[in-house]
């Protein structure tokens, strides 16, 4: 490994968690995937899903990245 990319990888590392720096929740939150954005503040980001159920189906997530949404607490789900 060169020093360029163990470099970038300590500092993904303080960023991010392992899990985090894989989560596609997380890159769509920090911008490294694109999306359609229909809502953002503080707290959580709406955008459009790819594959949508049907007309305007949004996803709302929150932007502290939580494993599942059963590791979510109640601030996070308010």
């Amino acid at each position: 490994m060169n020093h360029r990319v163990r470099r970038l990888r300590v500092q993904e590392s303080t960023l991010y968690s392992d899990a985090m720096s894989e989560c596609i929740f997380c890159k769509i939150i920090e911008g490294s995937l694109p999306s359609h954005k229909v809502f953002e503040n503080d707290d959580c980001y709406a955008f459009l899903d790819i594959f949508p159920a049907g007309r305007g189906h949004t996803l709302v997530i929150p932007k502290k990245h939580v494993k599942d949404i059963h590791e979510a607490d109640a601030d996070t789900y308010s």
